[in-house]
Order: structure tokens, then C-alpha cells, then sequence
């Protein structure tokens, strides 16, 4: 049985979020056993577990594209669950062993440090990690937002270029817009955590003022009875509604906080960039040692501090010494191997992503007897200056450069190095553009000249 319920989740897992949000809304009218409540207390913080692994080690932030609304399912069962542990300690005085023990281990003794504990949990939540992981996601939501034109135009470039081919920009642009999506879910579904923190604190009053208030009337119970045993389960429920409900909100901060672009997961990218500089390690060792010599301090921790800090030095300035030591290309990559060398002599590129497709928007391919005299007269300048005054349009720079191969009238019009076309001009020759019978009367005999499907006269200078 138990093993054909699990096969069934395997094919089909979306069962199982069904049976949780029916799950869900049943706790806010049935009143549950304590040994149920305690499975699903259980329950509540191996999702939270669950969820905070999951975001910290997710290499971008698409690849948790669902937490929002994971976070809106674990919101909704931790807030049922309060409720049935509430109905629990206000009509029993009694929530589950899971509770008692919470509530036992951080009281002790006390009941103020019990408050203490749970106010100090409470106000890291609520105010610390909730009101900044909203912020952030405000923010990023917004510059995803603005920023979203000009990805559009980048992608739409590199297609045109052809850097990318159609089912490359159409992923992108998926993509672009999953994250603009996510984003803006984001900033909505931080609410649901400064939502939960809020429902937290009303819940616990309620618990704590009402269950007095039950256990003397109801239960006949002495003041100092009341508020030991529902003291004891205010906090131990507030307690274990707050520590899941944090670790969902340090999740929540781990990916909106993430910089997209990042290979590896977050701990590894943490600590590659904060020990990465071995000057660094060097001063804050020193700064260490220096600290336990202070009258008071603990010598010992701040030595065995030191030390490890210096170990870390030792290693990182090694590396960066080997480092320093391998030959590289101009642009840091290693030097080719022989199998690589040999793959290259024939033709052969190992990497396409590494070439580069930068192109030279306008060249004018010119005769190499001429270009001397062309540069001197400034035609690229003089041709770009007159297509400005006759479309009111500024191309790019043209550059000029000597055409293999070309008779001394011709010049070949290369658009990002594409050759576009050929054109016949008689350098030696001045153009008639408007022909007539009086150009002859001036002794200037014209030559025609077909270019494409247009003709062109041309007399003596």
C-alpha cells in the first residue's frame, strides 16, 4: 500500500501539493489530535529545511522559479498549523510534545528570558530579514522592470549581427521574461512573509492572554499555574511557527539577493570572493593576534583565529604564486596544447564562442594606386558628410583599404565586411549629371557607362 501510494507521488508529484492545500484548509476547521499536530510540526520545519538547502544552492534564480508560490503554500501551512495548535492550548492546555519541549527548553526557569528569546527571534524576522528581503525585492523588481527595453534591443541586435540564430534569441527572450515575471511575483510575495510575521505576534498574544484568562475560569487553575503552563506553551507555539518561518525568510533573501550571472551556487561563491585576496587574509590575521592582547580578551580564541587565518593566507598566496607562474595568452587563457595546436594548423576551432563577431560597420575597397590620393581628398569624411545632408542619417566611420585584384576604376562597398556591391568610377574623369547638348559644345566628349540598370556619363577633366 505504502509502496504504491509513493510510486504514485513519483509519476505524478502534483498530488501531493493537492493533498497538502486540501490538507491546508481542512486545519482551519477541524480540530486535530495532538499526535497529528505533532507529525505536522514535523512536518512544517522539514519544509523549511527543505526550502533553505534548496535556495542555497540554486545557481541562478530561474532554477527556483517556483518559490513564490511555494512560499504562499508554506505561509498558508504554518498559519493552519497555529491555529490548531491555538485551539489545542486554549481548549486542552496541552499542544503536543514537540510544543512542551520548545517551550520547556527555552524558559528553564524563567519566563522573562523565555520572552526574551522569542521577542529577540521575533524582531530578526520581522524587522531585520522580512523588511530587507522586501526591499531588495522591490528594487529588483523595479530595475528589471526599466531594464527590460534595452535587453529587448540587445537581443534583437545580436540577431541581427547573427551572433544568434532565431531559436537562440526566441530562449532568450523566454528567459527575459520568466525573470521579469519572477521579479515581480517576488516583490508581491514578500508580503506573505511580513504577513506571516505579523499573524505570528497577534496569534501569540491571543494565546497568551486568552489561554490565562481559560485555564482560570475553565480549567480552575490559580493565576501562577496559568501563566507557568501557558507561558510554557505561548512560546514553545510561537517558537516553532518562528524558526521555520525565519528559515523561509533567509530563503527568501538567499534568492533575491543572488546576482544572476553566477556559475556556482551561493556558500561557494561566498567564500571564493571573500578569500580570494591574500592581502586581505594577511592584515586580518594580524588584526586578530592584536585584539587578543587587549586586557580582558580571551588570548587563546583569537590566536587559534590567527592561526587559521594565516593558514588560509599560506594556501591562497601559493596558489596565486603558481598562478603567476604559468605562461599565458594576451587574454589569460592557458596556451594551447599540441593536440590543440594540431587542430588549429588544420582549420579547426575547438571553441566557436570564443571567436569574435565584431564586424566593421562601412569599407570602401579601393585600388591600391589610388588610396593614397583618396585619403588625401577625404572621401570617407566627404561621403559621410553628404549622406547626412541628403537623409539627415550619420552612418558609422567608413574605412578605406586597398582591394586585391581591382582595375584602377573600380570600388567595392563592403557592409559589415559583406560585399554589397561594385562600382565603376573614372577617377580621371569628371561625371556629367546633367546630359545635354551643350556639355558637346564645350568640347567635352562623354563616355557611357551602365551600372546596374542605370547609366552614367563621363567627359575629360
Amino acid at each position: 500500500m505504502l509502496l504504491s501510494l509513493l510510486n504514485s507521488a513519483r509519476l505524478r508529484p502534483e498530488l501531493l501539493i493537492l493533498v497538502l492545500m486540501v490538507m491546508i484548509i481542512s486545519m482551519f476547521v477541524i480540530p486535530l489530535p495532538t499526535y497529528l499536530v505533532d507529525f505536522l510540526i514535523a512536518l512544517n520545519i522539514v519544509l523549511a529545511i527543505l526550502v533553505f538547502m534548496g535556495s542555497f544552492y540554486i545557481d541562478r534564480i530561474l532554477s527556483f522559479s517556483t518559490f513564490p508560490a511555494v512560499l504562499l503554500i508554506t505561509t498558508l501551512f504554518r498559519l493552519a498549523l497555529s491555529i490548531s495548535t491555538s485551539r489545542l492550548i486554549l481548549i486542552e492546555a496541552d499542544a503536543g510534545e514537540i510544543i512542551a519541549t520548545f517551550g520547556q527548553f527555552v524558559i528553564g526557569d524563567s519566563l522573562a528570558v523565555g520572552f526574551v528569546v522569542f521577542s529577540i527571534v521575533t524582531v530578526v524576522q520581522f524587522i531585520v530579514i522580512t523588511k530587507g528581503s522586501e526591499r531588495v525585492a522591490e528594487v529588483a523588481a523595479r530595475f528589471s522592470l526599466d531594464g527590460m527595453p534595452g535587453k529587448q534591443m540587445s537581443i534583437d541586435a545580436d540577431l541581427k549581427a547573427g551572433i544568434i540564430d532565431a531559436d537562440a534569441a526566441r530562449e532568450r527572450r523566454s528567459v527575459l521574461e520568466r525573470e521579469s515575471q519572477l521579479y515581480g511575483s517576488f516583490d508581491g510575495a514578500m508580503k506573505f512573509i511580513k504577513g506571516d510575521a505579523i499573524a505570528g505576534i497577534i496569534i501569540i498574544f491571543v494565546n497568551f492572554i486568552g489561554g490565562i484568562s481559560v485555564g482560570m475560569t475553565r480549567h480552575g487553575m490559580d493565576l501562577s499555574s496559568a501563566l507557568s503552563t501557558y507561558t510554557m506553551l505561548t512560546i514553545g507555539d510561537g517558537l516553532v511557527a518562528q524558526i521555520p518561518a525565519l528559515l523561509i525568510a533567509i530563503s527568501a533573501g538567499f534568492i533575491v539577493t543572488r546576482v544572476n550571472g553566477d556559475s556556482d551556487n551561493m556558500g561557494r561563491n561566498i567564500m571564493t570572493q571573500l578569500l580570494n585576496n591574500p592581502f586581505v587574509l594577511v592584515v586580518t590575521a594580524i588584526l586578530t593576534i592584536s585584539m587578543g592582547t587587549l586586557p580582558g580578551f580571551p588570548l587563546p580564541v583569537f590566536v587559534i583565529l590567527s592561526v587559521v587565518l594565516s593558514v588560509l593566507f599560506y594556501f591562497k598566496f601559493r596558489e596565486a604564486k603558481r598562478s603567476a607562474g604559468t605562461p599565458k595568452t594576451s587574454k589569460g587563457e592557458q596556451p594551447l596544447s599540441i593536440e590543440e595546436k594540431e587542430g588549429t594548423s588544420l582549420g579547426l576551432i575547438g571553441d566557436l564562442d570564443k571567436v569574435s563577431t565584431e564586424t566593421v560597420p562601412l569599407i570602401l575597397l579601393v585600388p591600391k594606386s589610388r588610396r593614397e590620393d583618396l585619403e588625401k581628398a577625404q572621401l570617407a569624411d566627404r561621403l559621410r558628410s553628404q549622406f547626412f545632408i541628403d537623409y539627415g542619417v550619420r552612418l558609422p566611420e567608413v574605412l578605406l583599404r586597398d582591394g586585391e585584384g581591382l582595375d584602377d576604376n573600380s570600388i567595392v562597398l563592403l557592409i559589415n565586411e559583406i560585399r554589397v556591391e561594385q562600382f565603376t568610377v573614372y577617377f580621371d574623369l569628371m561625371r556629367v549629371v546633367n546630359y545635354s547638348d551643350e556639355v558637346v559644345s564645350f568640347g567635352i566628349n562623354p563616355t557611357t557607362h551602365q551600372q546596374g540598370s542605370s547609366q552614367y556619363f563621363w567627359g575629360d577633366a
